[in-house]
């Protein structure tokens, strides 16, 4: 029975990478699918199946949910308002136009402390787009730095939801991980 289950499981790896790299399926389809797969493989009833995917889903968003709209909000503000284009102009003066890459990577890293990764890269492309125009620049010496700020920001330094959320998940201390970030 251990071997039986070892290898659905690893035929649900299998499926959530033919599904996301052949397929094209958006990641949480293919995880879906997979753990419908190896669920109904395992022997699980239907209704201890969709029992098992709300608690889970749903206990994970409930918690994320307010970080989560809270975060587009502040995006969505920061978007329409200009302020990412006057944060990435400021980094710009001070750094000057020969540390471009320099200046993204900190107004990236700005901007997206508020804001979830995704609603991040919606802000950043329009910012990237005008700079990259402004300056004559590569559009990699301004894209590749800003997305490193992000990704950075995104998944280290509080008070980034995301960062606080896995502080929360973990019981990690606050303190602790803004240092190490």
């Amino acid at each position: 029975m251990d071997a039986y289950l070892l290898i659905i499981t690893l035929l649900a790896i299998v499926v959530v990478i033919i599904g996301v790299s052949v397929f094209k399926w958006h990641a949480f389809i293919s995880l879906l699918i997979a753990s419908l797969f190896l669920a109904i493989l395992s022997g699980m009833s239907l209704d201890k199946i969709v029992a098992s995917y709300e608690a889970g889903v749903g206990g994970t968003l409930g918690h994320l949910i307010g970080i989560i709209a809270f975060g587009t909000i502040l995006g969505k503000m920061q978007s329409e308002s200009g302020a990412g284009l006057q944060i990435a102009n400021y980094f710009i003066k001070i750094f000057g136009e020969k540390k471009l890459p320099w200046a993204m990577f900190f107004s990236e890293f700005i901007v997206g402390i508020p804001v979830f990764f995704e609603v991040g890269i919606l802000i950043l492309l329009p910012l990237v787009i005008s700079v990259q125009k402004a300056s004559k620049q590569n559009i990699l010496l301004v894209a590749l730095p800003a997305i490193a700020g992000l990704s950075i920001v995104h998944g280290l330094v509080p008070p980034h939801p995301g960062a606080i959320a896995a502080i929360g998940i973990y019981g990690a201390n606050m303190g602790k991980v803004l240092l190490y970030s």
